[in-house]
């Protein structure tokens, strides 16, 4: 099989996964259990054709300098991967991460209900500071004259990453690296009191329980 057909037929089993490494069939990981896909084993030689593939020239020379690349890729009528490419036990092989075309998330869902749920389903306390949330000029007075609160209306392309404390200053120079990241922001911390709370530290010294909106989603104004 080619590297298309591959990705392919990952994507239409519902993986999470596509593995593929040397002298072992191609495996796509569907519900967190392996599955091998049906034919021969792949040869050293296939596994690094199976790369290249998907690798341009500057890629290539990185990978054969480096003996590992990450890297996005986008494949037309399949949708986006992200794909780890590496030496094991001298041979290359591949990891193939499948990323859905819908995830919920703060173009869904807003803020609040996001932290909620994470306060409920933990059962932790957790902290957010407004002053630390960015919010544009044009999205705040739009949601002043509609009479809504910013941190409720629909937010688009943003995600709630949840770090340990000691790895939260790595993870915002990694997320800054990105384009799409450039503004990311530590807006919050999880505390040890197991109440499942959300609280807001609002910019002028007071507290606030944040919880899931009710009713029909906020449009999105921003």
């Amino acid at each position: 099989m080619t590297v298309s057909e591959l990705l392919r037929l990952a994507v239409e089993k519902g993986a999470s996964d596509l593995h593929l490494c040397a002298e072992s069939p191609p495996a796509v990981r569907v519900h967190g259990r392996l599955e091998r896909l049906p034919g021969p084993a792949l040869t050293p030689s296939g596994c690094r054709d199976l790369l290249y593939a998907l690798l341009g020239p500057e890629q290539q020379s990185r990978f054969e300098r480096n003996g590992e690349i990450d890297f996005a890729y986008y494949a037309e009528g399949m949708g986006r991967f992200r794909v780890n490419g590496y030496l094991q036990r001298g041979t290359v092989a591949l990891a193939v991460r499948v990323i859905p075309s819908h995830v919920p998330s703060l173009e869904e869902l807003g803020l609040p209900p996001v932290v909620a749920d994470l306060a409920s389903r933990t059962g932790l306390h957790v902290v957010l500071d407004e002053s630390q949330i960015l919010v544009r000029p044009e999205t705040r007075h739009a949601a002043e004259m509609l009479g809504l609160d910013p941190l409720d209306v629909a937010n688009e392309g943003k995600v709630v990453v949840v770090v340990e404390k000691q790895s939260a200053g790595l993870a915002m120079e990694v997320l800054r690296e990105y384009i799409h990241g450039v503004d990311s922001r530590l807006v919050g911390w999880i505390e040890d009191t197991p109440d499942g709370v959300c609280e807001l530290r609002t910019t002028i010294g007071g507290r606030r329980v944040l919880q899931k909106p009710y009713g029909e989603q906020l449009p999105r104004i921003c």
